[in-house]
């Protein structure tokens, strides 16, 4: 989905038709969630502080993220794909990887049901979707992005090999800033400039990555769409409304936001062994701490004390603190059976 929170704001006030809408907050506390392309135009984009988007854009509509709103419009989108076929892998609530090689309209190209599709979110939703078709989900996911808003691209098999010839190495899925001035260094900018090493080079100085990063260069991602992907953390975090110093007041954040993580692992059936603070200082630095717990719980108090010490561990001085999160990783399916051990003991 292009813009997809500004896009809903857009949708549902058409005053705000044509203006820099920035999705974030009223304050200058938090950060852009979206962006529309007018506000984009002023160099505001997802992540930045809304302080420094401020800046950047005098004349932009900031506005509070309308989560309940942005989940109903998703779930409307995500059901239009799945009247083309059930391997529909979300990523996020506005994308999702969708395997039709065997789909329900037996419709025989990826192109034609990318059409129907971005019509039929257009009509039915009123937003415009981009979509990117391609043999596999590393080829899709950059066709997706190419044309941007209301594009489509399709790369064929038989175009592979000149698409990813001057693809910057950057666009390479895990090549991330640190790596791609690694990369950089050793004179490679585009992913086909790899082919000028030897396989072993990558696989000594970068491992198993090296060896991912060598499939990718040539187009080839084996990966498949799973609809059920496996839930690797949930988290929750706090912003305040001014800087904190006092560790009381962390701590009780700590307590509210350890019972919204128990809370979601309880409503999905789930416990989990690691837990992770994070904070963000008034510069922005960020620091996090992270433990396992001796056994996996959903329990809001065992989260919250495990939080609790690890902020202990943080030594942040006279810094103050803007931002603090709780999240819980390492995460398996709730036992009953082994909760009914503990009630007994």
């Amino acid at each position: 989905m292009d813009c997809f929170f500004a896009a809903v704001e857009i949708l549902d006030n058409q005053n705000l038709k044509g203006n820099p809408v920035i999705v974030g907050g009223t304050s200058d506390r938090g950060v852009v969630c979206a962006a529309s392309y007018e506000a984009r135009a002023y160099g505001v984009k997802s992540a930045m502080p809304l302080f420094k988007a401020r800046k950047l854009c005098k004349n932009g509509i900031f506005l509070p993220v309308r989560m309940a709103r942005y989940k109903e419009i998703s779930q409307k989108i995500q059901e239009i794909f799945r009247r083309y076929t059930d391997l529909v892998q979300p990523i996020s609530m506005d994308e999702a990887f969708l395997d039709v090689t065997v789909n329900k309209k037996n419709t025989p190209y990826a192109t034609t049901i990318a059409k129907e599709i971005k019509e039929t979110i257009k009509t039915e939703c009123g937003l415009i979707a981009s979509a990117g078709v391609a043999p596999n989900k590393f080829l899709a996911k950059i066709a997706s992005d190419i044309d941007k808003p209301d594009g489509l691209y399709v790369i064929k098999p038989s175009a592979i090999d000149i698409f990813m010839k001057d693809l910057p190495i950057k666009k390479i899925w895990g090549v991330g800033e640190v790596m791609a001035k690694k990369l950089n260094n050793l004179g490679i900018h585009k992913a086909s400039d790899i082919n000028r090493f030897p396989k072993i080079f990558f696989e000594e100085n970068f491992g198993k990555f090296g060896q991912h990063l060598i499939q990718l260069s040539k187009g080839i991602d084996n990966s498949v769409v799973s609809p059920y992907r496996k839930v690797k953390s949930i988290g929750h975090e706090t912003t305040f409304k001014k800087n904190i110093t006092d560790r009381l007041v962390l701590q009780d954040s700590i307590k509210n936001l350890s019972k919204k993580v128990s809370q979601r692992l309880l409503a999905k059936n789930r416990m989990a062994r690691g837990v992770q603070v994070k904070i963000k200082l008034n510069d922005f630095k960020l620091i996090t701490r992270s433990e396992l717990m001796a056994e996996g719980s959903d329990d809001s108090i065992l989260i919250s004390e495990k939080a609790s010490y690890l902020l202990d561990k943080i030594e942040f001085n006279d810094a103050s603190i803007r931002l603090i999160g709780v999240s819980v990783y390492q995460i398996e399916e709730n036992d009953e059976e082994r909760n009914l051990s503990y009630f007994f003991k």
